[in-house]
């Protein structure tokens, strides 16, 4: 090609090869910004994923689910489901609660849509029933799952166990940053027990309220104003609070006569702790939970590794062994001693970890039950040396082709300085690092060095034609400056359409877009400027070349050519083309101007020596590892000058062949694009791949109705037979530990209650987490089976991604009793089909009750009003707190419980005879006003769209979750067919992951469609031409070929992520057919046919098509070979790039050919006239 010459007019390029330094000071400032935003970027599993969900809790004291639907869910759902942007909405009535959850749509201002809510409940709030609370409103938000759990176990009681959880452990690790809160879970809280003697009541005549009030008055702490005595102030105070529990027993609470009616009369008084709501237990040892929550904005790496430190000091990572903390494992030096890099801090943080430690009274033990950062840092870890190894192998295949470490070295400083410029964006952007951004920049690392190589290969060419350096640095960088940039384009465009994505999908791909794009971008800008200001820069290390530049040479390159001097002499030259005055002044005012400029460049001067220096010291030991890997590649490279040049010579056969036979090429062609169209039916479909971290949770429930104590009893059972699986070899564990019933304070998912256990089994890392845990699955299954207690089991694992069950079947209907029914039909069918396990049913049997239904009038007769008789029977059973006790020493108060003790209350009877007058001198027992029937109610009603509803939940067993979905349509349909009498008014669905999957599918196609449609206008514009862009489009077609293949190979199931991967490869395919075609437009302008122009253009790039996909291929391979964990997620992905690349590029090679000679040839006699032609 003819050199082009230098314009009158410098450009960017110019002034970028002119200063070099300048230059350099620009992307060391771009490298300290990207490292200082790498530093304060937060570390996470997955993206920051805002759900779209509001969630309207309103509690309904002592009603029963039929009562809460009718008067509190049905009301506010009326007023709900207008609300804007809303997408649909289901509820949950309960005893004593109702939820409702309203679903929007994803781009929905959550911050204006709760406001709409509040006002919508309180437009309705006037005409609920007085006595419910105010209704809360929560946001669902899945970062707030607890980061870490901690175990707390050992010889001491369970109360003393709680006590040091919640007033040592949770105290300390509060005040730790970036925990947001800390909550203590099982063990046995303290308080003050007062049971009350029924018979002693009666005979002394001493009401309950008395009771209630004489507590309520003798424990007083109360301020009594100031007294002032001379110029001192007096705090004046009632201090009369119960010091002792002797006090509280010997407490008067009437007189009769003479006689003085102690509390120690009338009840017994002691200190017991409360009735427990969760039961834990480690390795089947009663034990206390503490779980931590870290705030939104914190690193999880960061929270859990201060936890850890905090807790097992500052050498956790080897004291811990197992989860378990290790003395034995400390250094022998004491801490007090070690040097820190942090000061009197660190220092200060070593005493808060020594006195931790030594807080724990002997016995007692520590243990790390789950934490979420170990899989993140591992996961994190995973990507970033997947993507160095990318990195590596792209290096290793620009030396293996270019055979110049200079060469390969300028290339390859593509790579960090594109991934270091990417962070700065990360930051601003709001993009953490997680899987998805590292995986995106790891997919990226093949394609940072693209650009860079066909700049410097443009720069080598003009420097062969003869030019200079600094002009083939200019020149050859124009020449190819507008097909670098719309072939980086191409990539980038693909990824815009991403914004269309709802749901799931859309919000985690969004740092993965990102992150590609920046990188991308940043490459580009390296490529553009500062390849080519280092390149005629800089001294030889290897290879040929004209130039050669010693070390000394470039160093003395440093302080010659000064601007600041040409700047000046200009200056001079302008002054004395002026007239005297104007120069003299014009000179004055730009000298201070020119000072700074030459300051400027003198400290510039000085770091790019130093820059040099430190250079050479780096530069030294590579040639000689250069010389060592070119003397071990040596015979390598010989085998593979042979093997490119045999392929050189067969593809020049192929292409000639191809081009004389033009019909059997596209037939074949278009053969092998129907065989993978059919091919795609094989292929699984599911949402996005389950990530395994080795935890598995077992859901064990018991029927509704049953006690804490049977099921934590059953729950200690089941443990039992995991050690005995564990200890004969049968289950590999690393521990376990289970949790019985649900916290008071915790927002309990429906269903759950005292009679629900969870047992989390956790599993050694290993290679294959997905074969490991299901072998632990069906040995846990089989040792269930044979005990007659435990019912149906479900396992779970930390769903990652979605918070919707795979596969969820929701039965509609006004009758509830049909809806029951067909429910029960429908599971008992399902449940024998075989391809569905851990099937579970909302529909559940509810709590057994004693009904009491007061009569009025014999109430008016015996002259007790219902709230009055209602309230008495409350607190006599349920208990009443009518005070607090302050425990001497411990800086805390406990409740008083008054109430008739457990072990009266055992039968209907005593229920009966129970007293329920306010006035003890006129007894009521409440069989004299009132029934009492024993009844079973529903446990739940549930509500989808407004409409009573029953909901079953499963997983696929042996398919995928396409054919597991298309399986119950058919099953369903089947049932609908024999009985279509049990279906009329009902409405059966598939929700769950299939609704998800099915809704994120359309919304990727349609990404796709519109990111080709992106890629053939930049082609367009580049080619100037609506033909070529559509010839190259053909490229997609068989990328999707080989990805097809390979997902059908690999029985890989085509998910979000292999979508994304698609994706990915309309913008990366074009590419090479973007280059091949612009070179046989060069030649064919050049003078040649068109015919000559395809075969000769085929075999000039050859070799950079080869080299740019070999250096993607590879850059991807340890991705897609990886095992280790977030595999997952990662391997669909470049697997899908990879096949699709690969067959891309040997097809384009031979079939773009084709087509573009077919599509000139017919667009010729087009325009010619059908006896035209050449």
């Amino acid at each position: 090609m003819v050199d082009r010459q230098r314009n009158d007019q410098p450009g960017l390029i110019d002034l970028a090869v002119e200063r070099p330094v300048a230059v350099t000071m620009i992307v060391l400032a771009v490298a300290v910004f990207g490292l200082v935003s790498f530093q304060k970027l937060p570390m996470t599993l997955l993206p920051r994923i805002s759900y779209p969900t509001l969630t309207v809790r309103t509690q309904f004291e002592g009603a029963a689910p039929s009562e809460v639907e009718e008067l509190v869910t049905k009301p506010l759902e009326d007023n709900l489901s207008v609300i804007g942007h809303l997408q649909g909405f289901r509820s949950v009535s309960r005893a004593g609660v109702s939820d409702i959850v309203l679903e929007f749509e994803w781009d929905t201002n959550m911050n204006f849509a709760a406001q709409d809510v509040r006002e919508k409940v309180d437009q309705v709030r006037p005409f609920l029933p007085r006595d419910i609370s105010k209704p809360l409103l929560l946001k669902y938000d899945p970062s707030l799952d607890p980061v870490m759990r901690i175990g707390l176990y050992g010889d001491a009681d369970l109360v003393r166990l709680r006590f040091q959880g919640e007033e040592r452990l949770k105290k300390e690790l509060e005040s730790i940053a970036g925990v947001a809160a800390v909550k203590v879970r099982g063990g046995f809280e303290s308080e003050i027990r007062i049971d009350l003697d029924e018979n002693a009541l009666m005979r002394s005549q001493v009401a309950l309220e008395t009771i209630k009030t004489r507590l309520q008055e003798e424990n007083v702490n109360l301020a009594s104003g100031i007294l002032r005595e001379g110029d001192t102030e007096y705090l004046v105070r009632t201090l009369n609070e119960f010091r002792t529990v002797d006090e509280i027993r010997q407490l008067i609470v009437a007189t009769v006569g003479d006689r003085l009616i102690r509390l120690g009369d009338l009840a017994r008084v002691y200190r017991g702790a409360k009735e427990p709501d969760v039961v834990t237990r480690i390795n089947g040892r009663p034990s206390v939970e503490i779980a931590i929550f870290k705030e939104d904005s914190a690193n999880i790496i960061a929270v859990a590794q201060a936890v850890k430190s905090a807790l097992f000091g500052p050498n956790w990572r080897t004291t811990l062994v197992r989860g378990e903390y290790d003395p034995s494992r400390e250094p022998k030096t004491s801490p007090s001693g070690s040097s820190s890099s942090r000061g009197g801090g660190r220092k200060k943080e070593e005493k808060v970890v020594r006195r931790l430690v030594s807080t724990l009274p002997p016995g007692m033990a520590l243990r790390v039950l789950s934490d979420q950062s170990t899989f993140i840092e591992k996961s994190l870890d995973e990507v970033k040396n997947t993507g160095i190894q990318g990195a590596f192998f792209a290096i290793l295949i620009l030396l293996l082709f270019l055979r110049n470490l200079r060469s390969t070295l300028i290339i390859a400083v593509a790579i960090p300085v594109s991934v270091i410029a990417t962070f700065g964006p990360m930051m601003q952007f709001d993009v953490s690092l997680n899987v998805m951004s590292l995986g995106g920049l790891a997919l990226g690392i093949g394609m940072l060095v693209d650009a860079s190589i066909v700049v410097l290969e443009s720069i080598d060419r003009v420097r062969r034609d003869g030019a200079g350096l600094e002009a083939a640095a200019v020149n050859g960088t124009r020449q190819v400056a507008a097909a670098v940039v719309a072939s980086v384009l191409t990539t980038v465009a693909v990824f815009f359409p991403i914004v269309f994505v709802e749901g799931v999908a859309g919000e985690i791909f969004r740092d993965q877009s990102l992150t590609v794009v920046f990188s991308l971008l940043a490459s580009l800008a390296v490529a553009i400027f500062f390849i080519p200001a280092i390149s005629c820069r800089g001294f030889s290390l290897a290879g040929s070349g004209t130039e050669k530049r010693s070390f000394a040479g470039t160093l003395r390159s440093c302080w010659t050519d000064w601007a600041a001097v040409k700047s000046f002499k200009g200056l001079l030259a302008w002054r004395r083309s002026k007239p005297v005055l104007i120069g003299l002044a014009g000179t004055v005012a730009v000298i201070p101007l020119q000072i700074l400029m030459a300051l400027l460049e003198f400290s510039g001067r000085i770091v790019w020596t130093v820059a040099v220096l430190v250079l050479g010291l780096v530069v030294a030991p590579s040639i000689l590892l250069f010389r060592l890997i070119r003397g071990l590649l040596l015979p390598i490279g010989r085998v593979f000058d042979a093997f490119f040049r045999f392929t050189e010579r067969s593809y020049g056969a192929v292409i000639t062949a191809a081009l004389r036979m033009r019909l059997l090429v596209v037939v074949l062609s278009v053969a092998l694009a129907w065989m993978a169209w059919m091919e795609k039916d094989s292929i699984g479909v599911e949402l996005i791949p389950e990530m395994h971290s080795g935890e598995i949770i077992v859901h064990a429930p018991q029927p509704v109705g049953t006690s804490l104590e049977n099921t934590a009893a059953i729950t200690a059972r089941m443990e039992e037979r995991i050690r005995q699986a564990r200890d004969a070899g049968r289950l590999n564990l690393v521990g376990y530990a289970s949790s019985v019933g649900i916290a008071r304070d915790e927002v309990a998912p429906a269903g759950e209650g005292p009679h629900t256990a969870r047992i989390f089994l956790t599993l050694p890392v290993g290679p294959n987490m997905a074969e490991a845990e299901k072998q632990v699955e069906d040995v846990v299954r089989k040792e269930f089976a044979s005990m007659a207690e435990v019912g149906d089991v479900a396992f779970t694992s930390p769903r990652l991604f979605s918070f919707s069950t795979p596969l969820e079947i929701q039965v509609l209907g006004d009758d509830l009793a049909r809806v029951s029914r067909l429910t029960t039909r429908i599971s008992e069918t399902l449940e024998a089909s075989g391809y569905l396990e851990d099937i579970q049913s909302s529909l559940q049997q509810g709590s057994p009750e004693f009904v009491v239904r007061y009569d009025r009038v014999l109430l008016a007769e015996h002259g007790v009003t219902l709230a009055q008789a209602s309230g008495v029977l409350r607190d006599k059973i349920k208990g009443t707190v009518p005070t607090r006790f302050s425990v001497p020493d411990e800086a805390r108060k406990i409740d008083v419980l008054v109430k008739i003790p457990d072990e009266s209350l055992r039968s209907v009877d005593v229920l009966r005879h129970l007293n329920i007058s306010g006035d003890p001198s006129q007894p009521v027992r409440l069989e004299q006003v009132a029934e009492i029937h024993q009844g079973r109610g529903p446990s739940e009603i549930r509500h989808i769209g407004g409409q009573r509803a029953q909901v079953l939940t499963a997983k696929p067993r042996g398919v995928d979750l396409e054919e597991a979905t298309r399986r119950i349509h058919s099953d369903v349909e089947a049932l609908r067919r024999s009985d279509p009498l049990a279906f009329e008014g009902i409405v059966v669905k598939t929700a769950g992951q299939s609704e998800e999957a099915e809704r994120s599918s359309s919304a990727l196609i349609f990404a796709l469609g519109l990111a080709l449609v992106l890629v053939y206008i930049v082609m367009a514009s580049q080619f100037e031409s609506l033909l070529d862009p559509l010839v190259i489009m053909v490229s997609s077609v068989f990328a999707g070929v080989g990805a097809v293949f390979a997902l059908a190979w690999t029985h890989t199931p085509a998910s979000v992520v292999v979508f994304i991967g698609g994706i990915m490869l309309a913008g990366i395919v074009v590419n090479n057919a973007i280059v091949l075609i612009d070179c046989i437009n060069r030649l064919h302008r050049e003078g040649l046919s068109r015919t000559e122009a395809i075969r000769r253009g085929g075999m000039l790039r050859l070799r950079p098509i080869m080299m740019t996909t070999a250096t993607t291929i590879l850059g991807l391979l340890p991705m897609a070979l990886s095992q280790g964990e977030g595999a997952e997620i990662r391997v669909p992905m470049a697997l899908t790039v990879i096949a699709g690349l690969a067959t891309s590029t040997v097809l384009t090679l031979v079939i773009i050919p084709v087509i573009y000679s077919l599509a000139h040839q017919g667009l010729d006699r087009l325009l010619t006239g059908p006896r035209g032609g050449r």
